[in-house]
């Protein structure tokens, strides 16, 4: 319960700055914002769902490679061990 209130207390300072800040920023800026989010979403989605198929892409999916004692996940310039 500790943890969670010094969480609290120390995301405070700038979810309220935050919160402040939106009146500071003009009708069309925010406008673009709400255009753009449904696109962002969907960028991540499609790059979520890559990544999890696992098909060896360098930088974008991983090449998870199986073997008898562990699984090691693969980056596009390492080899494996």
């Amino acid at each position: 319960m500790l943890y969670m209130a010094l969480f609290g207390l120390g995301t405070f300072p700038l979810m309220y700055i935050v919160s402040l800040s939106g009146k500071l920023i003009s009708l069309k800026v925010r406008g673009m914002f709400n255009r753009a989010v449904p696109y962002v979403g969907m960028a991540l989605a499609v790059l979520f769902i890559v990544r999890g198929l696992g098909l060896g892409i360098p930088y974008l999916s991983p090449k998870v490679v199986q073997t008898e004692q562990h699984t090691t996940e693969m980056s596009c310039c390492s080899k494996p061990k």
